[in-house]
Order: structure tokens, then sequence, then C-alpha cells
């Protein structure tokens, strides 16, 4: 059996909640870009996924914005955003384009999305959280039912 980064290549069909830690002080770092591109990807290992936690640790104001090249969504939807997810949280999310784009992949296709909870990073300006959360509050969602609370 081939094992994908982290190793997970394998299908877990009774997970319902999943955590997710990135450290920015492990020596291995994730661009943006990768991390959210593999985000997307193994979202179709957890078919029953209701609830996904990603949380960035140890996350100066240093980060740059490593997304080269334009985002471009899955051809596929995972299972879990057309039936399942219904809480989405994102912690110490600081507005990078490609951190932009996964948030509103999520909105866009997580058709029973109730909660959508966006933790700014706290070296944030206020006028950035502003923005962010204006232009997350007008970005059109498929669930009715969600609501976006930014922190």
């Amino acid at each position: 059996m081939q094992r994908g980064p982290f190793g997970l290549d394998t299908t877990f069909h009774n997970l319902i909640h999943r955590e997710l830690i990135f450290d920015f002080n492990y020596r291995y770092r994730f661009r943006s870009q990768h991390k959210c591109r593999w985000l997307t990807k193994i979202l179709k290992n957890f078919p029953k996924l209701q609830t996904l936690i990603i949380d960035e640790i140890n996350k100066v104001d240093r980060v740059h914005n490593y997304c080269e090249g334009k985002w471009e969504d899955p051809t596929i939807i995972p299972e879990c955003l057309l039936s399942h997810l219904t809480t989405c949280s994102l912690r110490n999310y600081s507005h990078l384009s490609c951190e932009l784009q996964f948030a509103k992949y999520i909105m866009k296709n997580s058709r029973v999305l109730s909660n959508m909870t966006i933790q700014c990073a706290k070296f944030l300006e206020t006028n950035i959280k502003l923005q962010m959360s204006r232009e997350l509050s007008l970005y059109p969602r498929i669930s009715g039912a969600c609501k976006i609370l930014c922190i």
C-alpha cells in the first residue's frame, strides 16, 4: 500500500469529528497553498465527518502568503460536505488568500453546514479582521442555516 503525506490515504468510514493542528515551528513547514490543497484532498477520507477543526499554532506575523498560482476547486466534492459537515472551525486564521479560498470552498459546498467559526490570529489588525468578517459574511453559502462567527 502506498502512503500519502502523513499516512492519510485510508478512508475512515465512521469518523465524525476531526481536529487537525498545523505547527508552524515544526521542521516540515507546509506552505499555505499546499496545506489547503492537501485539506481538500483528504476530506474524501472522512465521508461521515460532521465537525472539522483546523488549528494553526505558533503562527506569527512573519507568515507569508505562498499562494502561487490560482486556486481551483476540486472537481469532486467530498461526501462529508454534501451531506454531513455541520460545524467547521478555523483557528488562528490569518486571511491568506489560500485560507480564504478554503473557507469559501467549505461554505460553498457544505449543504448542511450550520456553524462556521473563524478565529482570527492575534497579530491581525482590527481593520483586517473587520474586512475579513465582512467578506466572509457576504459570500454565498449553500446551506441556508449556516451562521458565520468571526472572533
